[in-house]
Order: C-alpha cells, then structure tokens, then sequence
C-alpha cells in the first residue's frame, strides 16, 4: 500500500459548494446524475454499481418505484450545496433544488471507507 490505508478523510466546513470529486462524493455525483435521467433503467444500474448488497436494503423493484415517484415530483435536480458535517457517520446532507424551483434535503447514507458504497436516502422537502 501507500501508507494511506489508515487515514480517514476528513471534510470538516459546514458547508461545500461542491461535491467533493472523491470517496462519498463520487457516490453522490453518481446518484444525482442517474436520477436526472429520468430513466429507471439508469438508475437500476446505479444500486448494480453503487448500493451496498444487504438484507436490509430496500428490494430494487421498491426503490426503482420510490425513484419513478420522487422523479415525478421533482424532475431534474440541481446540486446547491452540501453539508458534510455529520460524514464522518457516513451522513451527508445535499441541498437540491427540483425542476420547479422548490428546495429538497437529500440525506444520504454512505460507508465511511472505500468503495464508499450507497446504504441509504431520506428525502425531505424544504431547506
């Protein structure tokens, strides 16, 4: 190895104005750009490549279904921020704005440690 097999990064600000372009927010980039295609295919393939395999995850017909639901209701999404505060817990707070302008909380879920695979998603309306 390199020597950086024990070091954790590390994002502390409150408040990015990006993603981050490793670990989690690769994950992230990933998961916005599927769900703006509007295409439940690409999103299959996104909890194929990125979701962590677990008995508790939701079944991929339910969560391709809560996609068509959310997409619906939404359309496209817009990357505002990001609030990395809580990250080292694995959560991250993305603030979005949909299609219509109104703002959205995409919490998600994501290991703490390469390959920094998708465990979850609660979505909130409102900032």
């Amino acid at each position: 190895g390199d020597g950086n097999e024990g070091r954790k990064e590390k994002y502390t600000g409150p408040l990015l104005e990006k993603l981050p372009e490793t670990g989690a927010g690769i994950t992230i980039k990933k998961y916005l750009d599927a769900f703006n295609t509007g295409d439940a295919e690409k999103m299959r393939q996104f909890f194929d490549d990125y979701a962590k395999k677990s008995e508790a995850a939701l079944p991929i017909e339910k969560r391709l279904e809560n996609y068509k639901n959310f997409y619906a209701d939404m359309g496209e999404l817009t990357f505002v921020n990001l609030n990395a505060s809580q990250s080292s817990e694995g959560i991250w707070e993305v603030s979005v704005t949909t299609s219509t302008g109104n703002p959205a909380k995409f919490i998600f879920r994501i290991e703490t440690e390469s390959p920094w695979k998708f465990e979850g998603l609660q979505i909130g309306m409102g900032d």
